[in-house]
């Protein structure tokens, strides 16, 4: 998520390497993150693969347009 927000990796590679992971996994941990940024006040949980798979679902949206 940090390279694709500092433009040092193009989403088109990151999709193409881990983009049906990077959405599966933050689907399954996304209600644990949401609770830890919460509970423990730490607004940056999981803050990189949420990025990333907000940008790579946006990627699709683009492309089925």
């Amino acid at each position: 998520g940090v390279l694709l927000d500092k433009e040092l990796i193009d989403i088109d590679v990151v999709d193409e390497l881990v983009g049906v992971t990077t959405k599966r996994v933050w689907e399954k941990i996304k209600p644990i993150a949401e609770e830890h940024r919460e509970r423990f006040d730490y607004s940056r949980e999981a803050k990189w693969l949420e990025y990333l798979s907000n940008r790579i679902v946006e990627r699709e949206q683009n492309i089925t347009k």
